[in-house]
């Protein structure tokens, strides 16, 4: 068994939070990271925090990504009132 340092270090064991950063490197930003105890300078914390980041990431990428195609939308419906 690790000792307490690393383990409180690590914010939990080492075999869990190996397997939320692979679920996280493919592509699963739902898992949810369990942190043990108000560990907020753990790594499992700080993995928490970039899952978040990730997210929000995501997310705006997705917005910006749907009003681009919905400006697109405007502009071919613009043009379409042109004479050829």
């Amino acid at each position: 068994m690790l000792d307490r340092k690393v383990l409180h270090l690590l914010g939990g064991e080492p075999r869990v939070a190996a397997d939320y950063m692979k679920k996280i490197a493919d592509g699963d930003l739902a898992v949810d990271v369990a942190i043990v105890g108000e560990q907020s300078d753990s790594l499992m914390a700080s993995l928490k925090v970039m899952q978040l980041k990730l997210k929000n990431l995501v997310s705006a990428v997705r917005g910006g990504a749907a009003r681009s195609q919905r400006a697109i939308a405007q502009v071919r419906n613009g043009f379409r009132h042109f004479p050829e």
